[in-house]
């Protein structure tokens, strides 16, 4: 009697077969978690769901504070291949006096370890998307707090990105690029810190382009975007006064 397994480099088991033939598939979050356990039909027979504490306001002492979680979104070229790796720091391995300070050093630990791999266009990304993200500017406005940007499928965070930032006339403009499989994402928008720290109004949008098409359309965070496999969009945050 034999079982089978099938394993995703980095992430962990994906698939089993017991010695009667029954199939098993290992669902994952974008956190490299165990997520779901599924038949051979596709039905959810075991669902895992994970809490994390306050950690941002969490004192061990008097001004003492830790990270919360944070997690980076990159591409990976494995045996010719383009796959998509999340590199992530738990919560509470950081630490600093001051607020934000735990959080700021995981970002720049995370930000390290992630590297970005360039992916040239070909058989290699047959059936991914390529997202180019970044975020613009007025050139009289210091530089905005961080902005980090979530694709959701199933309630869980699938991919997470940080917005490069741009003053209106920056030439070239700073971009990440990120190739994903085709789909429904739902998109969540967040500035991390305190981003309207200013003595001016701003006024913010979010826009999606459809490069191949030369267009673009405006969506507001916790929208669902649709994009396709072989097409190239880019996700940007318009800072304006």
């Amino acid at each position: 009697m034999v079982n089978t397994y099938t394993y995703k480099r980095l992430v962990g088991m994906t698939r089993s077969i017991d010695f009667a033939g029954r199939t098993s598939f290992y669902d994952y979050d974008g956190f490299g978690r165990l997520k779901d356990i599924k038949d051979d039909g596709g039905a959810v027979v075991k669902h895992f769901d994970y809490k994390y504490a306050d950690f941002l306001y969490h004192r061990i002492f008097n001004n003492f504070y830790v990270n919360m979680p944070v997690m980076r979104s990159h591409n990976m070229i494995v045996g010719g291949t383009v796959e998509v790796y999340n590199t992530q720091i738990e919560g509470g391995q950081y630490h600093g006096n001051i607020l934000n300070s735990a959080d700021d050093a995981a970002r720049a630990a995370v930000n390290g370890m992630a590297v970005n791999q360039t992916v040239t266009p070909g058989p290699a990304t047959a059936g991914l998307t390529r997202i180019s993200f970044s975020g613009m500017y007025m050139p009289f406005l210091p530089n905005p707090s961080l902005v980090e940007v979530d694709l959701i499928q199933d309630g869980h965070v699938v991919y997470t990105v940080e917005l490069p930032y741009n003053n209106y006339y920056s030439n070239p403009i700073a971009e990440f690029t990120l190739h994903i499989p085709e789909g429904i994402y739902r998109v969540s928008v967040r500035p991390v810190n305190n981003l309207f720290n200013y003595n001016y109004s701003l006024f913010i949008d979010y826009r999606r382009y459809d490069l191949d098409n030369s267009s673009f359309e405006y969506f507001k965070t916790g929208d669902f975007l649709n994009f396709e496999a072989g097409k190239s969009y880019s996700i940007s945050a318009m800072f304006n006064s």
